[in-house]
């Protein structure tokens, strides 16, 4: 497995829901498989931590493809807003066009928000009946540390939220 992506939410002073119980989360792939989508497999992991007291750096593997470092900037609330898929209500065209030029959900690798969706509302699994029922937490759209969920695609990460899933991690992903 690849490491590509690592998050320090010891300092966060806004902890987005499903996250107070994390100060360290380190995101990693199969380097030459797309990960397939639901919970932990063979072809992604996602590794918590509740402190950061006993972690250690550690080298970085050989993989065959070059991941690039990003730094991210410095915690900060921003209003985001929810895409078209994820509103309550329907609404026009004409009326979604002025709100999404004026309302904007943010792209990138972010904790908590609204999901910037690709092609539909996140479906953990069909018709929304998933037994865990995962939550939206993580966003991770990285063409910028050398890494693509297929054209213009985005992994979406989400925590289990019934009893006896709490701990359990979902991905999916979409791409164009």
């Amino acid at each position: 497995m690849t490491p590509l992506l690592q998050l320090n939410l010891a300092d966060l002073v806004f902890r987005p829901p499903g996250t107070g119980d994390i100060r360290f989360l380190t995101l990693f792939l199969d380097g030459e498989k797309y990960p397939q989508d639901g919970t932990h497999g063979t072809t992604w992991e996602l590794r918590t931590y509740s402190s950061l007291a006993k972690l250690v750096p550690l080298h970085s593997p050989a993989i065959k493809f070059e991941l690039k470092p990003m730094q991210l900037g410095p915690p900060a609330l921003v209003e985001d807003f929810p895409c078209f898929e994820d509103l309550e209500k329907e609404v026009g065209d004409d009326l979604w066009d002025g709100f999404r030029e004026q309302h904007r959900t943010y792209e990138g690798i972010k904790l908590g928000g609204w999901p910037s969706l690709v092609q539909s509302e996140i479906s953990w699994a069909p018709f929304g009946r998933h037994p865990a029922q995962p939550e939206y937490v993580l966003q991770v759209d990285s063409p910028e540390v050398g890494w693509q969920w297929g054209p213009g695609g985005c992994a979406y990460i989400g925590r289990g939220t019934s009893k006896g899933h709490r701990k359990e991690w979902f991905l999916e992903w979409q791409c164009l």
